[in-house]
């Protein structure tokens, strides 16, 4: 019998806000990660905020929002509130639903998240580098009201045992 393992965790997005170009930084992060979304679940990441100095950031009283961008054409798709679920210790989660990804079209997009600080409303930035945009990528993900998405690539699984005897012929097997 096979064993499939499966693992549940956190997808993590860092923040910075109010960076501060006179530190000295040695932990810098030089670039953003970039994060994968799927159709048919609601995809919820973990946000952590910090200052300049990689530190954790009080966001009591901040008020978070996120844009999700089609790139490279930068149509607007929706924006979504983000929730500090531990303000002292600068965390918040951000959910993007399944209703309202699912008649987006897979492919690239960007998110950029807004910060409301009482007055006005100010972009964090998504590393070092003062990168506002966050690189997301929207594969098909479960089944979605009768259409056929699979966890992943689109894979016919009848094609399989063609797929093999191919291989088979070539050699491989």
């Amino acid at each position: 019998m096979q064993t499939l393992r499966l693992y549940l965790y956190d997808q993590i997005l860092s923040l910075q806000i109010s960076p501060d170009q006179t530190l000295i930084l040695e932990d810098r992060t030089v670039f953003t990660k970039p994060i994968v979304i799927y159709k048919g679940i609601n995809n919820r990441l973990k946000i952590l905020v910090k200052n300049a100095d990689q530190k954790a950031v009080n966001i009591t009283g901040l008020t978070f929002y996120a844009e999700l961008v089609r790139t490279p054409q930068r149509d607007f798709v929706s924006s979504f509130n983000i929730t500090n679920v531990t303000p002292a210790n600068g965390v918040a989660e951000l959910e993007i639903p399944a209703s309202v990804i699912n008649p987006v079209p897979v492919g690239y997009y960007h998110l950029l998240v807004k910060y409301n600080n009482g007055t006005d409303d100010v972009m964090a930035y998504a590393d070092d580098n003062y990168s506002v945009a966050i690189p997301v990528e929207l594969k098909l993900g479960y089944r979605v009201s009768g259409d056929e998405y699979e966890l992943g690539e689109n894979l016919d699984m009848g094609s399989v045992p063609e797929l093999v005897d191919e291989i088979r012929d070539l050699g491989a097997l």
